[in-house]
C-alpha cells in the first residue's frame, strides 16, 4: 500500500482548498519559454486538484495529468475538462499513456514523496515520457538528506541539491536552469529547489 496517496486519498478536500492559491506563475513561465514549439504537450505527474493543469493549459499547452489518489483525480478532472490518468507512478504497472511521449513533464511538490530507491527506475521510465530533448521540470524541498515517513504515514525525502543534480545527470538529464522557491522571501527561508532539466542521451 502506498501509505502516501492513501493520506492524500483520505484528506483531499482538504489538499483541494489548502493549496487552491499556491503561486507557481514563475515554474510555468520559465518551462513555457524553454520549450522550442507552440503548443507543447505535457503531462503534469501528482497533478492533485488540477490547479496547475488549468494554468499550463492557459499558457498555451496541450495538458494531461497524473494523480494516484482517485479522490483528487475526481477534483482534477472536473475542475479542468483535461485528461487525468489514475496511476501510483511506483506501481510496477504499465501507465495508460504508455508509448505516448510528450515535449515536457511537471512535476511540482512530487519528487520528495518518492524513495530514494526508487527515483532510479522512475526517472528510467520518465525518459520514455518524453521526446528527443525534452524538458523536466521539478520543485521539491531541500535538506540534509533525511528521510523517512511523516506521522500522517506520507514519505518525505529532505534532499540535497547535489543528491538530486546527481541522480538527474545519471538519468540522463542536464540542468537548464534553477533557481530557489519563495522567490520574495530571504535566503534563509528559500527551502524549495525549482530546476528545468533537459533530456540529453
Amino acid at each position: 500500500m502506498n501509505r502516501t496517496l492513501d493520506h492524500y486519498q483520505h484528506h483531499a478536500a482538504h489538499y483541494d482548498t489548502a493549496l487552491a492559491d499556491h503561486d507557481t506563475h514563475d515554474a510555468i513561465t520559465r518551462l513555457m519559454a524553454a520549450l522550442p514549439v507552440p503548443d507543447p504537450g505535457i503531462l503534469e505527474l501528482g497533478c492533485g486538484n488540477g490547479r496547475d493543469l488549468t494554468a499550463l493549459a492557459a499558457a498555451g499547452a496541450r495538458v494531461e495529468g497524473v494523480e494516484g489518489a482517485p479522490a483528487l483525480v475526481a477534483i482534477a478532472a472536473s475542475r479542468t475538462g483535461q485528461t487525468v490518468h489514475q496511476h501510483d507512478l511506483l506501481s510496477p504497472a504499465p501507465p495508460p499513456w504508455q508509448g505516448r511521449r510528450y515535449d515536457a513533464l511537471y512535476a511540482h511538490h512530487l519528487l520528495f514523496h518518492l524513495p530514494s530507491p526508487a527515483l532510479p527506475g522512475l526517472l528510467k521510465q520518465v525518459r520514455e515520457w518524453l521526446v528527443a530533448g525534452g524538458l523536466f521540470y521539478s520543485c521539491d524541498p531541500t535538506g540534509d538528506n533525511s528521510e523517512g515517513e511523516l506521522p500522517d504515514g506520507r514519505h518525505v525525502a529532505l534532499r540535497r541539491p547535489q543528491s538530486l543534480t546527481r541522480l538527474m545527470r545519471d538519468a540522463g538529464f542536464a540542468p537548464v536552469t534553477q533557481w530557489r522557491r519563495p522567490l520574495a522571501a530571504p535566503r534563509r527561508d528559500q527551502g524549495w529547489l525549482a530546476a528545468i532539466w533537459r533530456l540529453t542521451t
